[in-house]
């Protein structure tokens, strides 16, 4: 029974030729983007190859200099781009895709997308998943706000039940056609960019397959949200006009207002230090002390002391090391304290502000699949927090091999003795590995969680719904 229902049902919605108007203009929509899109990341993808290997090339290139002269040389650490950042560029157009590397400082990522672009990108670009998530549940709302109501209204559904059909069937065969139909209009958005992303750089590895099917099955189980909401706002209404109001009222809060809203809320409630500010009390602890303790000069004593006594001489000219090479490593290793502790400290508060957007989360099908979708593709924030710490770890092993050398390889004060091509070769090229999928995840439980409890929600919804559907309409 509930088979035919579903099978009549979708015949019934299927003939409104508006609606397929309108996803046939979506989908346009999203292959012409998508086109777009994929001419960018091939851009990116050549733009930043080429980046790292002028990088390394010019590292390699320098001439034979001190070693701690091409510690401050340094280079970039290049971020790679996600395959899948097609599906969701999430915060990638709005963090730095290259971070300094050079002795004593830790740098911050450089030439975000957005910064260089116009108003376009600013505003956001129509993507796979801007369509899936934020345009695709206006379709199912106007697909489904009428699919009971409407009965009520004419009076088919008085006279279905009067014939012996369950009201529960009958509500939840409307449900499956329009899942069906949702599904269905998704597909050819979800063909379109699986074909396009196939294109963006070549075969996908299997951790790419796994994080793409993840991906599609989350937004499945998303539009399953949206059509079980639908489906039970429109069993309850009165008439259709109420359930479209309704509706629409929900998608513009749930999708528009709170997200805004609550992030917006937690920066005012934990606002971050400026750019200038966190540099500033970086400096200060570095050359003071954390806190005012062991300045700068009473740490290069202490240095001094211990190499005398670890090498049984009295003079610092009789020491079998270079003392700079000593002195340096160990002011790297300071400072590098230094900037976990601020950097630690920023991101906790970060944290904070992401903790009302979180729990949001919990409660918002958007908030939670929009989350998760930049997770899975590795275009959160998670992600680009882990590329400025391989980073850090890349330049902490630069720095550490010049002063290794300028400590075994020279005596203080001796600033003459040239390192060259073979000290340099030795610092392999940056390697990025992004979190694993799981990690990935299991950063935005509390997103996971909220989907899996709004599609338990909504079904208990729909489910309340049909057991108390009114039959006729009130006069």
């Amino acid at each position: 029974m509930l088979t035919r229902i579903a099978k009549h049902e979708w015949r019934v919605v299927t003939r409104e030729r508006r609606l397929w108007w309108l996803a046939a203009s979506l989908l346009v929509l999203t292959a012409v983007s998508g086109a777009g899109g994929l001419n960018r990341q091939q851009a990116m993808v050549e733009d930043r190859a080429d980046a790292a290997a002028r990088d390394r090339s010019a590292w390699l290139a320098q001439p034979a200099r001190n070693a701690h002269a091409a510690s401050h040389y340094g280079g970039f650490a290049v971020k790679a781009v996600s395959p899948l950042a097609l599906l969701d560029p999430g915060v990638d157009p709005y963090t730095g895709t290259m971070v300094r590397i050079e002795a004593h400082r830790q740098g911050e990522a450089l030439f975000a997308p957005a910064r260089e672009a116009g108003g376009i990108l600013r505003f956001g670009l129509l993507t796979p998943s801007m369509v899936l998530q934020t345009l695709m549940p206006l379709l199912v709302i106007f697909a489904g706000f009428a699919i009971v109501c409407d009965e009520r209204a004419h009076g088919t559904l008085a006279l279905l039940c009067a014939q012996g059909v369950s009201v529960r069937r009958l509500v939840f065969g409307k449900f499956v056609s329009l899942l069906a139909l949702s599904w269905g209009m998704a597909a050819p958005v979800l063909i379109v960019s699986v074909a396009l992303l196939a294109g963006a750089s070549g075969p996908l590895v299997a951790d790419d397959m796994l994080r793409l099917f993840v991906w599609v099955v989350l937004h499945l189980l998303y539009l399953a949200v949206v059509a079980a909401c639908t489906v039970a706002v429109s069993t309850r209404a009165a008439s259709g006009r109420a359930a479209l109001t309704v509706l629409l009222a929900g998608w513009t809060v749930g999708v528009l207002l709170l997200p805004k809203a609550a992030a917006n809320i937690g920066a005012g409630w934990h606002p971050l230090p400026s750019r200038a500010a966190f540099d500033e009390r970086v400096t200060r602890d570095i050359a003071d002390g954390i806190d005012g303790h062991s300045p700068d000069a009473a740490r290069r004593r202490l240095i001094e002391q211990e190499a005398l006594r670890r090498y049984g001489v009295s003079r610092v000219e009789d020491l079998p090391v270079n003392l700079d090479g000593l002195v340096h490593e160990a002011s790297e290793a300071y400072s590098t304290d230094v900037y976990v502790r601020h950097f630690t400290a920023l991101q906790q508060t970060i944290a904070q502000q992401n903790r009302l957007t979180g729990l949001v989360s919990a409660v918002n099908p958007f908030v939670a699949i929009r989350a998760l979708s930049m997770a899975v593709v590795g275009t959160d924030y998670t992600h680009h927090v882990a590329f400025h710490l391989a980073a850090e770890a890349y330049r902490r092993r630069m720095v550490t091999a010049m002063n290794t050398w300028l400590t075994h390889e020279t005596r203080t004060g001796d600033w003459e003795s040239l390192a060259d091509v073979s000290l340099w070769a030795s610092v392999p090229p940056f390697a990025y590995e992004r979190p694993s999928l799981r990690q990935a995840v299991r950063a935005r439980a509390v997103a996971a969680v909220g989907l899996v409890l709004s599609l338990a929600a909504a079904g208990a919804w729909l489910t309340a719904a049909a057991r108390r559907a009114p039959v006729v309409a009130s006069a």
